[in-house]
C-alpha cells in the first residue's frame, strides 16, 4: 500500500504540472513561495511515481520558461536530482529526467547563445557526462538515444 503523505504529493505535483502548462506566469510565484525547493526534494527522497511526476513539472517549468525565470527553477539541487533521477532503474523517470536535461541544457544554451555556458559548466563539474556515457549503451533505447542525442548536442559527442 502506498504512503498517502507521497500520494497527496504526487497529486499536489500533478496538479502544478497543469497549473505551469496552462499559466506559465504563475512559475514567478511558485518560486516565491519555494516549490521549486520542494519539488528537489521529492525529485530525490519520495517514490518513483512521484518522482516522475515532479520531474515533469520541472521539465514544463524549464520549457516556457524565461531568461530571467531559469536560474530561479534551476537550483543546484534540482540540477543535481535531475542528473541522479538519469541514473534510476526505472526507465519512465529515467527517460523524462534525460528530457528535462535536454531542455535545460537547451534553454541555458539559447540564452547564453555565444558566451560562456554557467549551466553546461555546473553540469559538467557534476560529473554529468560521465554519467551520460556510462548510460549511452544502456539496454533501453529510449535512453541510450537521450544520452546519445545530448552529447552529441551540447559536447560534440562522446570524447569530451
Amino acid at each position: 500500500m502506498s504512503d498517502p503523505s507521497s500520494m497527496r504529493r504526487r497529486e499536489t505535483c500533478k496538479i502544478l504540472f497543469n497549473l505551469i502548462s496552462v499559466y506559465p506566469e504563475s512559475l514567478e510565484k511558485l518560486n516565491e513561495v519555494d516549490v521549486i525547493s520542494r519539488l528537489a526534494w521529492i525529485l530525490v527522497e519520495d517514490s518513483t511515481d512521484t518522482r516522475v511526476e515532479a520531474m515533469r513539472c520541472i521539465l514544463t517549468a524549464v520549457s516556457i520558461c524565461s531568461e530571467e525565470d531559469l536560474p530561479l527553477i534551476l537550483s543546484a539541487e534540482i540540477f543535481s536530482a535531475v542528473l541522479k533521477n538519469i541514473e534510476s532503474n526505472n526507465s519512465e523517470i529515467a527517460i523524462c529526467s534525460l528530457d528535462t536535461l535536454f531542455q535545460i541544457l537547451h534553454n541555458s544554451e539559447r540564452y547564453c547563445e555565444n558566451l560562456p555556458n554557467p549551466v553546461l559548466d555546473k553540469f559538467k563539474e557534476l560529473n554529468g557526462i560521465n554519467i551520460l556515457e556510462q548510460i549511452s549503451t544502456h539496454k533501453c533505447d529510449q535512453i541510450s538515444s537521450r544520452c546519445i542525442k545530448i552529447l552529441d548536442t551540447f559536447l560534440g559527442g562522446t570524447n569530451n
